[in-house]
């Protein structure tokens, strides 16, 4: 049970961390 939640953990900070870097993208094609 603990083992699932440190993945469920780990993929959500890792989709996160993606999002964030679009986002980052975005901005830098925005100027």
């Amino acid at each position: 049970s603990a083992k699932t939640n440190l993945n469920v953990e780990n993929v959500f900070f890792t989709i996160a961390r993606d999002i964030k870097q679009r986002l980052a993208d975005t901005d830098n094609k925005a100027e």
